[in-house]
């Protein structure tokens, strides 16, 4: 019996557990600072509380990349970065909602994986990252967004009626404020004989 080897296979075990037990308390603690402004935003228009303002800027410890508590794991770091774009949203800060969601959408496509495993949550937040780009007037990225909404496989037919019923929002949104008229009459007219088709 080699008490070392033993010793140091126990070590390991131990930092395992402890790993693992790091990661569930990060999430869970992501879980609960997302429902709290997740309520936040379900039941207020605009945050005006200033005692809850500071409650909540103070979990989120100052900036993301100095808060390693909520970067252990996918979800939680998701969680994170969700949330942060909800406050901004809460306080009408739409420049710095279009930068979290472009974080929440930076996190995704770095796991491949999680896109390939959940392709309608990654549509979803594409689309998030497209409200929010074209609230904060940031409109020449909307092209870059939209052509990833397009490529996306779809999982059903309902999935693909939403995604182009997103596509022509956005093509009309973007078209808008460009100027480009000509084009809009076109997405128009397209959108109509879409909507005929597809009552």
């Amino acid at each position: 019996f080699d008490t070392k080897d033993w010793e140091k296979k126990l070590a390991v075990l131990v930092e395992e557990k402890e790993k693992v037990l790091a990661y569930m308390k990060s999430t869970a603690e992501a879980h609960d600072l997302y429902d709290q402004v997740f309520l936040l935003a379900s039941t207020e228009y605009h945050l005006r509380n200033p005692e809850m303002v500071v409650e909540i800027e103070t979990r989120f410890r100052g900036d993301f990349e100095e808060d390693e508590a909520y970067a252990e794991t996918f979800q939680g770091r998701q969680l994170y970065l969700q949330a942060r774009a909800l406050f901004a949203q809460l306080q009408s800060d739409f420049a710095a909602l279009a930068h979290w969601y472009g974080k929440v959408l930076q996190w995704w496509e770095s796991h491949p994986q999680q896109i390939k495993e959940s392709p309608g949550r990654y549509k979803v937040i594409l689309a998030n990252h497209a409200h929010a780009v074209a609230q904060s007037d940031q409109y020449q990225q909307l092209p870059s967004i939209l052509l990833k909404l397009h490529r996306l496989p779809h999982s059903s037919a309902h999935g693909k009626l939403v995604t182009e019923q997103t596509l022509y929002y956005f093509q009309l949104l973007l078209y808008s404020n460009a100027g480009r008229f000509d084009l809009v009459e076109r997405i128009r007219s397209n959108l109509v004989e879409w909507l005929h088709v597809n009552q």
